[in-house]
């Protein structure tokens, strides 16, 4: 469980820097 619960946060970690990175991008035009 506690390899499932570490797996799912390394995703979602990954998912909100490519959508910090794809903001800033968009603000940078």
């Amino acid at each position: 469980e506690n390899t499932v619960k570490r797996h799912l946060k390394a995703i979602f970690a990954k998912l909100e820097v490519n959508n910090r990175a794809a903001a800033v991008a968009r603000l940078l035009g």
